[in-house]
């Protein structure tokens, strides 16, 4: 085997904008663009795969890395893509860093991945750096036109003889959804010549382009860049797209006998020699956050993969750090949780941060949760909502459409269904149908020289002269 020796330094630069897409992996590079980085141990043999994870228990707040990276690991190995992951206003403060969300992103490094725009490496100022993964061609210069569209990283970019570094879905190139059954190298590519008609470039699931490609507050965990005061502690679409291709194998093709599952697991405390990834706050290592990687190629002397042999993960103390004291989607109160329903499922009433979501109202733990009937706005569970609870006018106190109605819209106007044989409202009679001259007109009125009877008028007698 030959090592490439590559001890990368992946830091995540503090209040900048990155961005990602379908994945960048840390050992590909102009001269091996096609290189996919697998987690410590995999040589090609199928089946879990361990990463054993610890914290430095010398270092400065070990005791409060403990929840938040447990709670990283977890989110790894739920490998759920998310929509709305960018999230302000949660429990962390105003003017803090979020440890949690710092640690997902190097975390992501120790596994294989890189960043997915051109973040600070590329040595380019921090406006140029959103746009995708590159490596910059010839003469060594990247070239970087945001299209038609003026936004960085979307797919009608101009990156001249730039080389693509990231991997997207075949046809589609959106990365905020995965939509094919499988990640492999069938449905997603990083060449070019896979991408829909129209595009030029590998799109990025940078801020700016969330809602462009209809995914507002969301970007890529893998991207350069977090705010204070911002959490983003789960997965987006091109983090786990990523993850899922290189979990294909060597062969890059899904459900073959080289397959494996990533399981991270919590070791406790270092030193510990079964510690694949060890976390620990040490200024003399960053000015900020970074992972130290080492890498090996694996398989044939041709083979496009390696294999992390180190990592270990550091944190400057010269920031205020903010340690999630919650875990989210536990189904227990914590901390300045106002919910928590025991998922993260989006739109569901409790939020992926553990906020009850507007209009909706929780309660208990795990909680339960209901749309507010009666508000006008129409959500999951509710057949309507004309804006009151009021009974037999359409739209019941349980926001459900009452039988003989029909409603529509937002606050929902509801109308009498006139010929299904059930009166209401302003209806004087209903025989279950709208043919004129039998007793009930085609807007449920009685017909003259007619008389109807009956909560269902099914049948009518003519009146005498």
């Amino acid at each position: 085997m030959i090592s490439r020796a590559s001890a990368g330094l992946c830091a995540l630069a503090l209040a900048v904008a990155g961005g990602a897409h379908a994945g960048a992996f840390i050992s590909a590079t102009e001269g091996d663009p096609d290189i996919i980085t697998h987690p410590t141990d995999y040589t090609g043999t199928g089946g879990p795969l361990t990463v054993e994870v610890c914290i430095d228990s010398t270092s400065p707040h070990a005791a409060e890395m403990v929840l938040p990276v447990q709670n990283a690991i977890s989110t790894y190995n739920n490998l759920t893509a998310h929509r709305s992951n960018s999230v302000f206003g949660s429990n962390v403060p105003l003017g803090f860093v979020d440890f949690e969300s710092v640690l997902l992103h190097e975390m992501g490094h120790c596994i294989g991945l890189a960043h997915s725009n051109l973040a600070s490496e590329s040595g380019l100022p921090v406006a140029d750096q959103d746009y995708t993964k590159s490596a910059d061609g010839s003469p060594n210069v990247y070239d970087l036109n945001p299209g038609a569209d003026t936004i960085e990283a979307s797919g009608d970019d101009v990156r001249g003889d730039d080389i693509n570094l990231c991997w997207y879905e075949n046809g589609a190139n959106n990365p905020f959804f995965i939509n094919a059954a499988v990640v492999d190298s069938t449905t997603y590519s990083r060449a070019l010549t896979n991408l829909p008609v129209g595009d030029t470039f590998a799109a990025s699931a940078t801020r700016d382009n969330g809602g462009v490609y209809g995914a507002p507050f969301t970007e890529a965990v893998m991207n350069q860049g977090t705010f204070l005061g911002e959490e983003q502690r789960l997965l987006a679409a091109d983090d786990v797209s990523a993850l899922r291709y290189a979990q294909s194998g060597l062969d890059s093709i899904a459900d073959t006998s080289d397959d494996y599952t990533l399981v991270l697991d919590y070791a406790g405390s270092s030193p510990s020699p079964s510690c694949d990834i060890t976390v620990s706050f040490d200024d003399a290592e960053t000015t900020f956050a970074a992972c130290a990687v080492t890498t090996l190629r694996i398989g044939p002397p041709s083979s496009d993969h390696e294999r992390v042999t180190s990592a270990a993960i550091f944190m400057n103390t010269g920031f205020s750090w903010f340690f999630n004291d919650e875990t989210c989607g536990n189904g227990m109160f914590e901390g300045t949780e106002e919910c928590d329903d025991g998922n993260l499922v989006l739109a569901d009433g409790c939020s992926q941060s553990c906020d009850i979501e507007t209009n909706w109202t929780c309660t208990g733990f795990p909680s339960v949760c209901m749309p507010i009937c009666g508000n006008g706005k129409l959500q999951v569970t509710e057949g309507c909502d004309d804006g009151g609870t009021t009974a037999g006018d359409g739209c019941d106190a349980s926001c459900q459409v009452e039988p003989g109605w029909m409603c529509s819209g937002a606050p929902s106007s509801c109308g009498e269904t006139c010929g299904d044989a059930v009166i209401v409202g302003g209806e004087a009679c209903d025989d279950g149908g709208t043919t004129p001259g039998e007793g009930c007109d085609a807007s449920c009125q009685v017909e003259t020289g007619w008389i109807c009877s009956g909560k269902i008028a099914r049948s009518a007698s003519r009146s005498s002269d």
